[in-house]
């Protein structure tokens, strides 16, 4: 989940914690397949046929092969899924794909122009307990629609992978989480894509157990509010209790 502080000043009911964590991200190899550009997408919701296209020619280990497979001629009901879930498969397996081997926080910098004024957003991805929208300190703002959960619950029990962040933004004044998060990037160059939009988008990495633990320590107390993502959220949420029926998971899973 990419967390963006703003400015906030409701009282709201506070009885969990908000429990965050680093965690093993499975990023692209850029020896495998060049530029980070030639292979990010934006959101599966918004991509229409037309762009879909586009993205499926851009480039052969383009994600939107797995967050939104292409329909295609004697498709059965969950072909699209199956497919995605078999290139990820094949993509791990000749590491296109690799999981980091440190546990990270990952810092996330969006730099973009709108309206002839430049803007710097930056935020950072991280693991988010799930919590249940009536007794926790995730909050929605919008209605879901059972059609669009079905979907990505599909994809997701094919693919037993999360495949795309959810957006969220905390209050937080002063920015005590990122700098906390912010003191611990390893010195490392960030990797940078530019999607169609010219919005330039970049990624470093925090691995300190400490000053992870610091921004956690922060967090906890904070509301997290879901700009964008509802709907995977709650699949999440789906998913989760699909796993408790099937698998007999523990809370920590």
């Amino acid at each position: 989940m990419p967390c963006v502080p703003f400015r906030y000043e409701v009282n709201l009911r506070l009885p969990i914690r908000a429990d965050i964590h680093a965690f093993h991200a499975l990023r692209y190899d850029l020896s495998k397949i060049g530029a980070l550009s030639e292979v990010v997408a934006p959101p599966y919701d918004v991509i229409d046929s037309a762009q879909q296209d586009q993205l499926y020619d851009r480039h052969a280990n383009n994600i939107t092969r797995i967050i939104l497979n292409k329909q295609e001629d004697g498709d059965g009901e969950f072909s699209i899924y199956e497919r995605a879930a078999k290139f990820l498969k094949e993509w791990k397996k000749e590491e296109i794909l690799r999981a980091d081997n440190k546990p990270a926080v990952y810092v996330y910098e969006q730099k973009f122009t709108f309206d002839g004024i430049d803007y710097h957003r930056k935020g950072f991805m991280c693991r988010v307990r799930l919590e249940a929208f009536d007794g926790g300190n995730i909050y929605p703002h919008e209605q879901t629609h059972s059609k669009a959960k079905k979907d990505r619950f599909n994809l997701m029990t094919h693919c037993r992978c999360n495949t795309s962040p959810i957006f969220g933004i905390y209050p937080d004044e002063t920015n005590e989480a990122f700098k906390a998060i912010e003191s611990a990037i390893e010195d490392t160059t960030p990797l940078t894509a530019v999607d169609e939009l010219g919005v330039e988008h970049s990624i470093r990495f925090a691995t300190n157990p400490e000053a992870i633990a610091q921004a956690a320590e922060i967090m906890g107390p904070k509301p997290l509010f879901i700009a964008d993502g509802h709907h995977r959220y709650e699949t999440a949420l789906n998913y989760r209790q699909h796993l408790k029926d099937t698998e007999n998971i523990d809370d920590d899973h």
